[in-house]
């Protein structure tokens, strides 16, 4: 079942690497990368997540994806910043961007160390680091599908505007594809089907945010 979840993100990763190959912009091009690295990604951990049943080797699969994504939503909001005829610091991401990524590390480290036997009787510890890994899990999402759209908006060029604001919807439809855990009374059933549920719908905002590196509609009016 997860392969056939997987495939179509290999579809859609294969043409933001045909699309990067013919623009000529630079940022596009970088844009279009991360796009096809997050699909890459996705094509193959959701087999590799059904193949493999222990936690400790799961998310060891799962840190680069995570990584890499909040790697792409900060290298789209420096990019985002740039195409802004004001250069606005929007939340002033220049500062805390370095915040995030020691939060994210964090909790990948917490993550593992809780996997290999590390317990704590401290609950404010205990509290902060249950935080940490959950951020870990969540936050590049979280930070897509909150900032993202609030750049996008700020930007100059309309391309990379449309791409921004539809990458941030699909940041938000996985970020609610990870809340659902914290559903009380879920069963595996509901857990199992709404995630293939999420990870379809939000195949199509993904494809439109490629999609919308190409500007279609000015080449049909020309």
């Amino acid at each position: 079942m997860a392969l056939i979840v997987a495939i179509p993100y290999f579809y859609v990763g294969y043409w933001a690497f045909i699309i990067r190959r013919s623009l000529a912009v630079p940022i596009y091009r970088q844009q279009a990368l991360g796009i096809g690295s997050v699909t890459i990604f996705f094509f193959v951990l959701l087999p590799a997540f059904q193949y493999f049943s222990s936690n400790f080797v799961r998310s060891l699969l799962i840190a680069p994806f995570f990584v890499a994504t909040l790697y792409w939503v900060d290298a789209s909001i420096l990019a985002a910043r740039r195409s802004d005829p004001l250069l606005r610091d929007t939340v002033h991401w220049s500062r805390i961007r370095f915040v995030f990524w020691a939060m994210i590390l964090a909790g990948f480290i917490l993550m593992v160390l809780s996997y290999i036997g590390l317990s704590t009787s401290n609950f404010i510890v205990s509290l902060v680091s249950d935080f940490l890994i959950f951020f870990y899990i969540v936050g590049p999402f979280l930070l897509g599908a909150a900032i993202l759209p609030i750049v996008s908006r700020r930007s100059g060029d309309a391309s990379l505007r449309r791409h921004l604001t539809w990458f941030g919807v699909f940041a938000l439809l996985l970020l609610l594809s990870f809340l659902r855990f914290l559903v009380p009374g879920h069963t595996q059933f509901f857990l199992t089907w709404s995630g293939i549920l999420a990870f379809a719908v939000a195949l199509y905002p993904l494809y439109r945010s490629v999609k919308s590196l190409v500007p279609l509609n000015r080449l049909k009016l020309d």
